[in-house]
C-alpha cells in the first residue's frame, strides 16, 4: 500500500468506507418522507389561495397527491418509495466505484512491489 507520504493531502481510510445499501435508502426514505410530509402540511396550515402551486406540480408524477390532509400521508409515502430506490442505487453504485478503486490502488501497489524487487534483482 502507499507510504503516507505518497498519500492524497486530506486522506482519510474511512473515505473509503463501504455504505450499507439498506440502511442508507432507509434514513434516506424517512428523511424524504417526513420533509413531504412537512412541506404539505406546512401548505396546508398556511392556507392561502392557491394554495402550494409549485408543490401541487407533483400531482404530474405522484398520482393522488395533492397539497391537502389526505395527500398529506400519500405524499409522504410516494417520498419514501422513490427516495428508498435513489438511496440504495446510489449506495450500490458508491459501493462498487470504491470496491473498484480499492482493487486498482492493490493491482498498482503490487506493480510497483514487482517492479521494486526486479530492479534489486538486476
Amino acid at each position: 500500500m502507499a507510504s503516507p507520504e505518497k498519500r492524497p493531502p486530506g486522506f482519510d481510510a474511512a473515505d473509503l468506507s463501504l455504505l450499507d445499501p439498506r440502511a442508507f435508502a432507509l434514513a434516506s426514505a424517512f428523511v424524504a418522507a417526513a420533509a413531504l410530509f412537512a412541506a404539505t402540511a406546512t401548505l396546508v396550515v398556511r392556507g392561502g389561495d392557491p394554495l402550494g402551486p409549485n408543490l401541487a406540480l407533483l400531482a404530474q408524477y405522484l398520482p393522488g397527491y395533492s397539497v391537502s390532509w389526505p395527500g398529506a400521508p400519500l405524499g409522504a409515502g410516494y417520498g419514501f418509495a422513490v427516495a428508498f430506490l435513489a438511496g440504495y442505487a446510489f449506495a450500490a453504485l458508491r459501493n462498487k466505484l470504491i470496491s473498484s478503486y480499492l482493487r486498482h490502488l492493490v493491482r498498482r501497489s503490487e506493480r510497483e512491489e514487482v517492479a521494486d524487487l526486479l530492479d534489486r534483482l538486476s
